[in-house]
């Protein structure tokens, strides 16, 4: 392969593959990416033109949706030029160099170790769910009072997403399942008192995930990892509810995909969103039904 070194510009790149101009744009979007990965280039600034044998051109983007030829790792990181710039282009060395391990073996689920950790995640739920979401406030209130609810997923110590799941007291549980409640009148006091003693219903705040991590495992290994986290704590004890508010349709769906039945129209709930209930009678049935969907719980 010979690269035309006088012509190499940030704006556009010359491949020559076996004396050929390269035309097929799937093979030039590999070799963009490798070329990419060992320069340091952040592609997203970049369009490339594209000429075929025949004498075609046509302009391809790297902020195409098809262009998605990267390792996790090259998705996470943004904004950065680094052709100019000894340290950064030193630091980006060592990392491909010395942690260029699988990057799905760095994905992790674990405890939201520090409130920097949770303000991270309210971030991306405040992306996720906008005017929905609750205060950050509330969100510190809940985890301070029950840091067992949140499990969330890292890629090495970035938080990438989380899934949430609260105790509520009965009498929170029953105004929630008869329409007379809030999401944001929950309170972490309520919760606390829980931390020794098992509750009736809990409570499914959410579950969120960097865009980044769409269409990779990450989503099987949250909840494969958070609910088993759950199951194991001897806060639970069967039987018992879930609830839910189903704040999209895809959320309404994935609900009713674990056999959760709705219990509120979004007409009669104040936040405006269907509730849902998935009713636990005993531990071995629940494993098996989430076993049958592709969880793996062990």
């Amino acid at each position: 392969m010979d690269i035309d070194l006088t012509r190499l510009q940030p704006g556009a790149v010359k491949i020559v593959l076996d004396g050929q101009i390269i035309g097929n744009q799937a093979m030039l979007r590999d070799l963009a990416g490798r070329i990419a990965a060992s320069s340091n280039w952040d592609l997203s600034n970049y369009r490339f033109e594209i000429s075929s044998a025949e004498g075609n051109l046509t302009s391809q983007s790297a902020l195409d949706p098809k262009f998605t030829d990267f390792g996790l790792e090259k998705r996470l990181i943004r904004d950065e030029t680094l052709l100019d710039n000894p340290c950064l282009a030193a630091i980006r060395e060592a990392l491909r160099h010395f942690c260029a391990d699988d990057d799905h073996q760095q994905l992790r689920v674990g405890p939201v170790r520090s409130p920097a950790e949770l303000e991270d995640l309210w971030a991306i739920d405040k992306a996720a769910y906008e005017e929905a979401s609750i205060t950050y406030e509330r969100f510190h209130e809940w985890w301070s009072s029950f840091p067992l609810g949140l499990r969330a997923l890292f890629f090495r110590n970035r938080v990438m997403g989380a899934i949430g799941i609260w105790p509520l007291s009965d009498r929170y549980g029953r105004l929630l399942k008869s329409a007379q409640l809030r999401e944001s009148q929950l309170i972490g006091r309520m919760m606390r008192r829980h931390l020794e003693q098992p509750p009736r219903f809990w409570y499914l705040s959410g579950l969120v995930l960097r865009p980044q991590l769409s269409g990779s495992r990450a989503i099987r290994l949250l909840l494969s990892q958070g609910i088993g986290f759950w199951l194991k704590s001897p806060n639970i004890i069967f039987p018992c509810e879930l609830l839910a508010l189903a704040y999209s349709a895809q959320g309404q769906a994935l609900l009713e995909r674990f056999n959760f039945f709705r219990v509120q129209n979004a007409v009669a709930m104040p936040d405006h969103v269907p509730l849902f209930c998935l009713e636990l009678d005993n531990r071995e049935r629940f494993v098996s039904m989430l076993e049958e969907r592709g969880l793996d719980l062990h």
